[in-house]
């Protein structure tokens, strides 16, 4: 494809998107080589690429058809040397991200709004239009695995992104911990912190993680300090609010609990309803019928991911046996799901029921405290994530910050207690019965 066709299409593009994304995404993009079928674009950086195949590419293909029929497909690729053609924007013209990568789905035209996730939903909108001043340049998501926390981190980052006027820094707060880690070893912290206190958008996800971690803990309270003095915008994430994180520093937890906090609560049927009709658009080779959704929405309740994994589970095994989507193909390809799910308790469900029935708060059973009215409630905590959950005790022991042999006790001194003391045995038996019901 020449120069000239190139430029056609450029020009139709122009008129169709803002002109801060024009100069920004679409400008740097040079043909390469003659070929059209397919045309060959080259981007100045892999980050370049992705955001413009994610958000672009369907507009360009139409574009430049329009300016040469024989055009049917479009290839995005990065330019080997990675330096700018005469006349390109150079790379650092757009604006910049660092830290994780960001996935391409994760925008908000893919979030679905419903009732547990609205307001969260809303805050979000507002961070990443730039829609905040004073003390609401913090946003704190809570909630628990599978809400949509990490999808509206991303959809910030990459809206931000999009508009051109901010760069933003997102990072998993393991990705934050090694990096600094890294940087200690170098003996290069002024670079790590010239690298996140320089940008207009600081976003950490899971924050629970850098409860153990007392260094690392102090270098974000640190940031957090430095982009908050300055009026920059901090979203944080974390799987409860900032009040029960008592492994947390109590300085950090306090800046934490001074922001917005926008909860995810669990999803109703209506919006997993919703999700799973979302998500079948993407399946035209195969039908799922609406039956097959409400029957997914109404099995699997407590995290989205899962919720979805099985749809596409649904659809490959329909493909591979060649059959109609039923509610016995879908039976036959989620039994293990289906059958955990029968009587399937989250962890956060059964801390919920043990800190209401004994007056406590979640943060104390997943604290250091060794009181023995919490240390009790604790090990019952863990003897029915034993009994109501598919877990292993490893894993239950990490939503307790604690280790496997920790839980190995726990769940042998609540047996023994079960034998002894028929006061506790009817306390169970009323925890299973509310966690259950």
């Amino acid at each position: 494809m020449d120069g000239h066709c190139w430029h056609a299409a450029q020009s139709r593009l122009r008129d169709e998107i803002s002109p801060a994304a024009f100069e920004n995404w679409l400008l740097p993009l040079q043909p390469v080589g003659p070929g059209i079928d397919p045309l060959v674009l080259a981007a100045p950086s892999e980050f370049h690429r992705q955001w413009v195949r994610s958000q672009y590419l369907g507009q360009i293909l139409s574009s430049c058809s329009a300016a040469d029929p024989s055009v049917r497909r479009v290839e995005i690729v990065v330019k080997e040397d990675g330096t700018a053609a005469p006349g390109e924007a150079p790379p650092s013209a757009a604006p910049s991200h660092v830290g994780s990568v960001l996935d391409p789905q994760r925008t908000f035209d893919s979030f679905v709004v419903g009732a547990s996730n609205q307001v969260a939903y809303a805050a979000a909108r507002r961070v990443a239009e730039g829609r905040t001043s004073g003390n609401r340049n913090l946003l704190f998501f809570s909630g628990g695995v599978g809400l949509g926390k990490t999808h509206l981190m991303h959809a910030i980052a990459w809206e931000i992104i999009g508009r051109g006027k901010r760069n933003v820094a997102y990072l998993s707060s393991e990705k934050f911990t090694s990096e600094f880690v890294a940087a200690l070893r170098a003996k290069d912290t002024d670079a790590f912190k010239r690298r996140f206190r320089t940008v207009d958008v600081f976003m950490v996800d899971d924050v629970q993680f850098l409860a153990s971690r007392v260094q690392t803990q102090e270098e974000f309270f640190h940031t957090f300090d430095a982009l908050s003095n300055e009026g920059k915008q901090i979203v944080v994430s974390g799987d409860r609010a900032p009040v029960d994180m008592e492994d947390v520093d109590r300085r950090l937890r306090s800046r934490l609990g001074g922001g917005l906090l926008a909860e995810l609560r669990s999803t109703t049927y209506e919006l997993r309803l919703s999700i799973l009709q979302r998500h079948r658009s993407r399946y035209d080779e195969v039908s799922v019928p609406d039956a097959a959704l409400e029957f997914l929405a109404t099995k699997i309740t407590n995290d989205i991911r899962e919720l979805t994994g099985a749809l596409a589970r649904v659809v490959a095994h329909a493909e591979y046996e060649k059959r109609p989507v039923t509610l016995d193909l879908v039976r036959d390809a989620l039994p293990d799901l289906l059958r955990a799910n029968q009587r399937r308790v989250t962890v956060e469900a059964i801390q919920k029921a043990v800190t209401e029935y004994y007056g406590l708060r979640r943060g104390d059973l997943v604290s250091a405290r060794r009181e023995r009215r919490i240390v009790g409630p604790r090990q019952v905590a863990m003897w029915l994530c034993k009994q109501l959950t598919p877990m292993s005790l490893p894993d239950i022991g990490g939503r307790f910050n604690r280790d496997h042999s920790t839980v190995v006790h726990s769940t042998r001194r609540v047996d023994e207690r079960l034998a002894n003391e028929p006061v506790l045995m009817e306390d169970v038996e009323k925890l299973k019965h509310w966690i259950l019901d």
